[in-house]
């Protein structure tokens, strides 16, 4: 904190200047009024008591949302990922090509992505997506290193013409804001980055299709602006497709002369990231956390649905798990590639016949010769396999829950995904998630019912 005295004329205590004095935390300049016994002189018992100290803050960009708005703590976290533990598949899912290696860094809570000296090696390690929100501030954090200290750039990839561009490429260099260090090109921080060492990356978007996407280091708990990308009265079209992205790590060996990093919000076809080329044969990079969050109010459902196997009860014989019900992502809604998110929201299960029943509500079952049918409702983007005839299971996957329910009642689930946590989508290797529920009988054969309900968003 710095503080310093100076004379604002529109601060006037009785038609008169008063001093103020500056303070300085983290950027931001406030002015506090200064009162002496002079500022008194002549005053009324009540002016005294009502004269109010005026404070007035200089609020800089960096203080501010994508959008303008003052940044406060008020955050909405759609997606947090810390590998205590390893890689969890409802987190990241990886796609690796000969030569590339994912390890698990226990000592670090990290993970290391590796590619040998084949070329062609490559890891990308992706999150699922993380819903944005039209008008709300996106913002993005990053923990990772590219364990060599190299220049890097910034990219703004962009599939509006139909085939995926990162000619938005921006050199270290060339950094509108500050180049962290490269000589005789603006550092207003002062700081000469390493990226030899772990960095927090951040990304905010003010999306709308038009908006600006800025670029932010984290250092010692301060964000410093690296650069901006401002498409609003730049461009005839939007800047990228969907802000609908994932969090994203990549490594690949480029010829096997090259070694390629990127730390980003991406998919193939659209998002931002900070890429790293070095002349090598073989390399690594570390990946730490990951976190998204909206800046203000969470999604908002575009389409509720539900399935059921209607009033054709489905016979679970005794200890033998029947398929009653299973929902999944199409692979395209609307012809076009599914990006968006199905939050299932309740199960419930009726049973009649003389004997009770044990379901389970399973993710991820692998179905025997499924058959997959679009929802009815043409505004769906989720897919419905009914009846034990139209699939076996063949493996459970993850248990959600399981329970069970007496002959002639009904239970179930209830509020299956109570804080919207699970997110069925297609995940980054392109295999869609799945949800059943399947049912046993207890004693004997049990006539089993079952309903899904959901909500979609995209």
């Amino acid at each position: 904190m710095t503080q310093s005295s100076v004379r604002v004329p529109e601060f006037t205590t009785a038609g008169r200047e008063v001093d103020c004095e500056t303070i300085v935390v983290g950027g931001v300049t406030y002015y506090r009024q200064k009162v002496s016994v002079a500022d008194t002189v002549g005053l009324t018992d009540t002016q005294l008591r009502t004269t109010p100290v005026t404070v007035h803050a200089d609020i800089s960009d960096d203080h501010l949302d994508a959008f303008g708005r003052l940044r406060v703590s008020q955050l909405q976290t759609m997606l947090d990922v810390q590998n205590h533990y390893g890689q969890l598949h409802q987190n990241f899912v990886s796609v690796i090509v000969a030569g590339g290696t994912l390890t698990d860094s226990p000592v670090n809570s990290s993970l290391t992505l590796a590619v040998d000296t084949t070329s062609g090696a490559s890891v990308i390690n992706r999150s699922r997506r993380s819903y944005y929100v039209a008008g709300q501030s996106h913002l993005v954090a990053l923990t990772g290193n590219f364990g060599i200290n190299a220049p890097v750039a910034l990219v703004l990839r962009t599939s509006t013409s139909g085939t995926p561009s990162d000619a938005r490429r921006i050199e270290q260099a060339d950094w509108n804001i500050d180049a962290m260090g490269i000589a005789g090109k603006p550092n207003p921080s002062g700081i000469t980055v390493d990226w030899s060492k772990t960095q927090i990356i951040m990304y905010d978007l003010q999306w709308l299709g038009v908006g600006r996407v800025r670029c932010f280091l984290d250092i010692d708990g301060k964000q410093y602006q690296i650069h901006q990308f401002l498409n609003a009265n730049a461009l005839t079209e939007v800047y990228m497709q969907t802000p609908h992205l994932p969090c994203s790590y990549e490594i690949a060996n480029v010829g096997g002369t090259q070694i390629r990093k990127r730390i980003g919000y991406n998919d193939n076809d659209d998002g931002v990231f900070i890429e790293q080329l070095t002349t090598a044969t073989s390399g690594s990079m570390s990946q730490i956390c990951s976190a998204v969050f909206t800046e203000g109010a969470t999604p908002v459902a575009q389409v509720k649905c539900s399935i059921s196997n209607d009033v054709t009860g489905i016979t679970c014989a005794n200890n033998v798990l029947k398929h009653i019900l299973s929902i999944r992502p199409a692979a395209l809604f609307k012809t076009r590639t599914n990006k968006g998110m199905c939050v299932p929201l309740s199960i419930e299960i009726f049973v009649e016949g003389a004997n009770n029943a044990h379901y389970i509500v399973i993710e991820d079952a692998v179905l025997t010769t499924p058959t997959w049918t679009a929802h009815p409702n043409v505004n769906s983007m989720m897919e419905t396999c009914v009846g034990a005839a139209a699939a076996g299971i063949t493996s459970v996957g993850h248990n959600r829950s399981e329970g069970y329910v007496t002959s002639g009642n009904k239970g179930g689930a209830g509020a299956e995904n109570p804080d919207k946590s699970y997110r069925m989508q297609i995940d980054p290797a392109n295999a869609p998630d799945v949800l059943t529920v399947a049912a046993e009988g207890m004693g004997g054969n049990s006539v089993v019912y079952a309903v899904i309900t959901w909500e979609e968003m995209y």
